[in-house]
C-alpha cells in the first residue's frame, strides 16, 4: 500500500559497482499506465583520492497534500577530493534542462575531520527565482563534535 493506504506506483532501482566504477538507476511508473514519472540515473568513477559522478533527473509535476511540486528535469555534476588524513574537498553544480532552464546551485566545500570533531567551511550559491526573489550566495561555517552523538548532516 503506498500513501493514505492507496495503491503506490511501481518503483525500483538497479546498480552496478565495478572497480572504480558505478552506476545506477531508480524509476517510478505510473500504476495504471506505466508512464514515467521519475528517472534518475547517476554515473560516478574514481576512489580516494579523487570521485567524480554526473547524475540526471527526471520528475514529473505531482501534487502531495495539496502541495503542488513542478516537473524537474536536470542534470548534476559532483566531484569530492581527499586532500590529506584529515582534509577533503567537494563541490557540485546543478542545471535545469527545462527550455529556458539555467543553473540551479552549486555548492562547494572544505572539510576537516579527526577522531572527535568535524568542520565544514561551505559556499553555497542558489539561482532559485520568485516574484521578489532572485536567489541567494551562503557562506557556512559548520562544527561537529563527534563525542556528543556522532557526526549527522
Amino acid at each position: 500500500m503506498g500513501y493514505q493506504g492507496h495503491l503506490s506506483d511501481f518503483v525500483g532501482r538497479a546498480s552496478m559497482n565495478y572497480e572504480y566504477l558505478n552506476l545506477s538507476y531508480r524509476f517510478r511508473l505510473d500504476r495504471q499506465n506505466l508512464a514515467k514519472r521519475r528517472n534518475d540515473l547517476g554515473l560516478s568513477l574514481g576512489d580516494n583520492p579523487l570521485r567524480v559522478g554526473i547524475n540526471y533527473l527526471f520528475q514529473g509535476a505531482y501534487t502531495l497534500d495539496k502541495q503542488h511540486y513542478n516537473e524537474q528535469n536536470e542534470i548534476r555534476f559532483w566531484a569530492n577530493s581527499k586532500l590529506t588524513k584529515n582534509w577533503q574537498i567537494s563541490g557540485n553544480y546543478r542545471y535545469d534542462l527545462k527550455k529556458h532552464g539555467g543553473p540551479i546551485e552549486y555548492e562547494l566545500q572544505l572539510r576537516y575531520d579527526n577522531e572527535c570533531t568535524a568542520v565544514v567551511f561551505g559556499l553555497d550559491k542558489s539561482f532559485a527565482r520568485d516574484r521578489n526573489y532572485k536567489g541567494s550566495t551562503s557562506f557556512v561555517l559548520k562544527v561537529f563534535l563527534k563525542t556528543l552523538g556522532g557526526v549527522g548532516e
